[in-house]
This record gives structure tokens, C-alpha cells and sequence, in this order.
């Protein structure tokens, strides 16, 4: 399920944390064995308040607060106070909200697409202004334009005024394709948002063939910037930690990509 959707993280305890940790030492892996005991140990306290945190973290996009989210691990990072407890929302989430709120506000007439939309982005996007809003997904069935492609899209060309893509193109095959295709679909002047994992003190981005566990065939590095303008005029990269990271959880990396055509 797409992160932040309205889905409630599960109550932690211990006896799951032993079960977990066990499918890790049958497998041997050892790294995300360490990492899941020490964040999940920690969640099961703050599920409890036994941790001493004095300030607060606030949600933007359901308005839930704690002294901690829920922190998340794999084998090559933890990632702190990730998972809000309540609609599931991540860092690049909590960041969107104000980026869509800066650009949209009050906005009308725009025709949005929106690729594997999160139900908290699309109630926020769509508070913003009164525009023509539409969703699509290749595996989502509850989508207005279903099966669709992002490397061979069935839309006509200059169709959109915004598109928005969040964590999608390292999922593709040949993202070439896909970020020629989101060009295409864009009216002149239009722009599209897009959000994708990524090291962004690295300059080259990392391939992964076969793609790794979770799909993923790339881990980026800023050299995607170069990437973007061959199909852009104009490439902005934005860190959405100025959005007051600290209060709302946001990584003080969080990057988005605004390419206008």
C-alpha cells in the first residue's frame, strides 16, 4: 500500500519484534537484524511515553501529533521518526504538503495528473485550488486512468498543467522513457513535481540490475539533474526541510525536483 493513505501503523510489541527478528537470523542478515531491534525497541517505548522528548512533531497532513513518529530501518539505514502514526505519511509527504500549498494555493483551471496518488497529497491537493484533478497508477485499480505506463502513455501531447510523481521512476525500467513521456503530456509552461530516493551529497546515481527487493532500479545522485534538463528548460531543486523540518519530521535532505517545460 502507497504510504499515506490513511493507513494507521500497527501496534509494536515485543513479541513481534522477536518474530522479525528471527526471519532476519534465519536469512542471516545481520545489518537489518541490529537495525530493527534498536528502532523497534525504541517505538514500543514511545507507544508508552517512556521516552524523554519535550517537544512535539506535527503531522501537516492530519494534523496528529506525538513526541515521536514511528522510526523504520533496512539494511542500510534507519530512518528516524519516519512513519506518522496516525495516516502513515513519510518525510517527503510532510514536505509536499506546503511545496503543493506554495504552488497551487488558490490556483484555478489547472488540469493536475497525479501518478500513484496518496490519499492525504490528493485531499490536500485538491483544497488548494479548484482545478481539473486527475490520478493514475499502473497497478492501482481505484485510479481515473488505470494501467497507464509512465514510460508509454496513452495521453495526447501538451494535455497537462501539472504533473506530480512521487517515488515512481526509480521503480521503472528506463526512466529516460518515462521522464521524455511526462514532457510530452505537459503543456508549454507546465511543470511537473517529482520526488525519488536518492544520495544527494553523491554525484552519481547507483543501478541496480536486477532491480533490488523492494523494485527499485536506481538510487540517485545529482547527475539526475542533468538527466531532467535534456527534456526541460528549467530544473529547480528544492529542499523541503525549509518547511520547518524539525516540527513536521522532515529530513533535512528531502528533495523535490520542479522541471518546467
Amino acid at each position: 500500500m502507497t504510504p499515506g493513505n490513511y493507513k494507521k501503523q500497527k501496534h509494536r510489541t515485543f513479541i513481534t519484534l522477536i518474530k522479525r527478528s528471527f526471519s532476519f537470523i534465519l536469512i542471516g542478515n545481520w545489518s537489518s537484524l541490529a537495525n530493527h531491534i534498536l528502532v523497534e525497541i525504541l517505538n514500543i517505548l514511545n507507544q508508552y511515553n517512556l521516552t524523554t522528548r519535550e517537544k512535539y512533531i506535527l503531522c501537516p497532513l492530519c494534523n496528529f501529533k506525538n513526541h515521536s513518529f514511528v522510526h523504520l530501518s533496512n539494511s542500510n539505514e534507519i530512518s528516524w521518526n519516519s512513519a506518522c502514526q496516525n495516516c502513515d505519511s513519510r518525510s517527503r509527504h510532510r514536505g509536499l504538503y506546503f511545496l503543493y500549498k506554495k504552488y497551487l494555493t488558490n490556483s484555478s483551471d489547472k488540469k493536475i495528473l497525479h501518478f500513484a496518488p496518496e490519499k492525504y497529497l490528493v485531499n490536500a491537493i485538491k483544497s488548494f485550488g479548484d482545478n481539473e484533478y486527475y490520478s493514475t497508477d499502473y497497478n492501482m485499480t481505484h485510479v481515473d486512468f488505470p494501467r497507464e505506463d509512465v514510460q508509454a502513455l496513452s495521453f495526447e501531447n501538451n494535455s497537462f498543467d501539472v504533473v506530480i510523481i512521487n517515488h515512481v521512476l526509480e521503480h521503472v525500467p528506463n526512466d529516460n522513457d518515462a521522464i521524455k513521456e511526462i514532457s510530452r503530456i505537459l503543456k508549454n509552461n507546465g511543470y511537473v513535481i517529482i520526488t525519488i530516493p536518492g544520495n544527494w551529497k553523491r554525484m552519481k546515481t547507483k543501478v541496480y540490475l536486477p532491480p533490488t527487493s523492494n523494485g527499485h532500479y536506481r538510487d540517485y545522485g545529482m547527475d539526475v539533474i542533468e538527466k531532467l534538463q535534456n527534456h526541460f528548460i528549467l530544473v529547480k531543486k528544492i529542499n523541503l526541510f525549509k518547511f520547518n523540518g524539525e516540527k513536521h519530521a522532515i529530513k533535512k535532505l528531502e528533495t523535490a525536483f520542479i522541471c518546467k517545460k
